[in-house]
């Protein structure tokens, strides 16, 4: 059943890669990009974890846990940047905090885990 994420994986690689090497980029193709990478990343852990793959990219597969933090903001901002054509505004980047700071508690946790798992 794991092998229906692939196609969205793929996708989702190349659509982003279409839209970053586009010429004429608007702000609102950079949100698209970005969020269709994440979500291609997201599917990537889901697909790791389903099939037994965390064990060999056990990184991967923890990188797309915080992912879904990620998606309301970018569909807010590429909605934004669709619907009003104006530059780039760096105090949207304040939507993506709970992502990071959930991301960033993460990996802290995971690193004390591992930590004390090797020196005891």
């Amino acid at each position: 059943m794991e092998i229906l994420y692939l196609p969205g994986i793929i996708i989702g690689v190349f659509l982003s890669v279409v839209l970053f090497t586009k010429s004429g980029k608007a702000v609102a193709d950079y949100m698209l990009a970005c969020w269709l990478a994440v979500s291609a990343t997201m599917l990537l852990s889901v697909y790791l974890l389903m099939s037994g793959g965390y064990t060999t990219y056990p990184s991967w597969a923890v990188l797309g846990l915080w992912m879904p933090l990620a998606q309301g903001p970018f569909l807010y901002l590429y909605i934004k940047y669709q619907t009003q054509p104006i530059r780039f505004q760096q105090w949207d980047l304040l939507h993506f905090l709970p992502f990071v700071l959930g991301y960033l508690l993460f990996a802290q946790r995971v690193s004390l885990k591992s930590r004390s798992k090797w020196h005891p």
